[in-house]
């Protein structure tokens, strides 16, 4: 936090309330105990992952450090992280992640590369897909970027870039389903917009899990839970009138809305390769 430390705590299960039964279902009484804290950064804590083994955590800050502790005892490691495993990835910083930084490779929809130049401070928040070696990133020109997981080449091409909030994007993680990773949620900044992301293929229909044979979903799935994956601003609030697209933002002449599903652009219809996968809101950014 802003105490440049990071606190571990145990979590302790103590029997049920006395009256809990009498009121509804007995609820374990939950109580966290500290037991370290981990010291050792010169600036505020900007992500926290744990190992596979979770003995030991990576945290990094805004000053552009990266450290290790062990776990439970909260001591700073030494040693050689380079091949460890983690079971998230949120770190902005790492030789798997270089590729977010840099020059912007990206085509916008117009076709044309955009002259925009990502610094170290205008990253936000990272997700990693880990079924899928899909990377999320939010940024202060209110993008939500998806890359391929690693990314090592500075100013990585993004195979999407998700232009919803009016203000920056303050947090995206992708959702730890079983299915692997069909879901991506943005938080925003000032807009106070969280919008839901659905990861869909090159023909913009909706991912099934990981290991499908056909790659979609094994269920039914109506249009209405399509549709609920979309931007809810401001708490349920109606979007401010002074929303606006940005300059690049366009809907391809080829592209047409469906009166009852939305979807994203594919990369064919772009004029793109057409083999990365995209996101789609399920929902028009057109809807309040």
């Amino acid at each position: 936090g802003h105490d440049r430390c990071v606190s571990l705590h145990e979590v302790c299960e103590r029997p049920a309330f006395p009256d809990a039964s009498a009121t509804g279902p007995e609820l374990p009484d939950v109580n966290l105990v500290r037991r370290a804290r981990c010291k050792g950064h010169s600036s505020t804590i900007t992500s926290v992952d744990w190992s596979g083994d979770s003995c030991s955590l990576r945290t990094t800050c805004r000053g552009y450090e990266i450290l290790h502790f062990s776990s439970p005892s909260g001591r700073q490691a030494v040693g050689d992280f380079r091949d460890a495993e983690w079971r998230e990835w949120t770190s902005p910083l790492g030789f798997q992640v270089v590729g977010i930084f840099g020059a912007d490779a990206t085509a916008n929809k117009s076709g044309a590369k955009s002259a925009m130049r990502v610094e170290g401070t205008d990253v936000n928040s990272v997700s990693r897909a880990g079924a899928r070696n899909l990377l999320a990133v939010g940024d202060d020109f209110g993008r939500v970027r998806l890359l391929n997981y690693p990314c090592v080449v500075p100013g990585a091409p993004a195979n999407e870039q998700l232009e919803a909030h009016a203000h920056k994007v303050a947090c995206v993680r992708f959702a730890p389903d079983a299915g692997g990773n069909k879901w991506l949620v943005s938080a925003g900044g000032e807009d106070r917009a969280v919008v839901q992301w659905r990861l869909v293929n090159e023909n913009g229909d909706p991912v099934g899990d990981v290991g499908d044979e056909d790659g979609r979903e094994t269920g039914h799935e109506t249009e209405e839970t399509l549709g609920a994956a979309s931007a809810v601003v401001g708490g349920g609030h109606e979007q401010s009138p002074g929303y606006e697209r940005s300059p690049g933002y366009e809907r391809s002449p080829e592209y047409e809305r469906s009166p009852e599903h939305e979807r994203s652009p594919t990369k064919e219809e772009n004029g793109g390769d057409g083999d990365a996968m995209g996101m789609s809101t399920g929902g028009s950014l057109d809807d309040p």
